[in-house]
C-alpha cells in the first residue's frame, strides 16, 4: 500500500514503504529519533595527592631507598648504599 508524502513545495507523492524509508532518510529523519541519547562518558578521576616528598624512605623491588626527586608519578630514587638512582612509577613505591 503506497504512503503519501508531503514534500517541501506542498506536493505530495505516493511511495512504497521502502520509498518512503529512503526519502524520510534523504530528509534528514532518523528512524530512531525517539531513543534515548548515549550514555555520558565517566568523569574523570581527581588527580591523586603526592604519596611521598623529598627525603622519605620508602621500599621498592630494589630494597630500601630515598626519595630523591619528584616529577608528577615519578619519582627519583637514590639507592642506599650505591651510587646508582632510578626513576620509579609510584605504584611500585610503598611506605618504608
Amino acid at each position: 500500500m503506497p504512503f503519501e508524502i508531503d514534500a517541501p513545495n506542498d506536493q505530495t507523492f505516493h511511495a512504497s514503504p521502502v520509498q518512503n524509508i529512503l526519502i524520510l532518510a534523504a530528509r534528514g529523519v532518523r528512524d530512531d529519533a525517539g531513543a534515548p541519547p548515549p550514555p555520558k562518558p565517566p568523569e574523570p578521576k581527581p588527580p591523586r595527592k603526592k604519596r611521598f616528598k623529598l627525603g622519605d624512605r620508602v621500599t621498592t623491588s630494589y630494597g630500601t631507598v630515598t626519595v630523591a626527586e619528584v616529577d608528577g608519578k615519578k619519582y627519583l630514587v637514590d639507592l642506599d648504599g650505591q651510587s646508582a638512582r632510578l626513576w620509579t612509577e609510584d605504584w611500585a613505591l610503598r611506605k618504608a
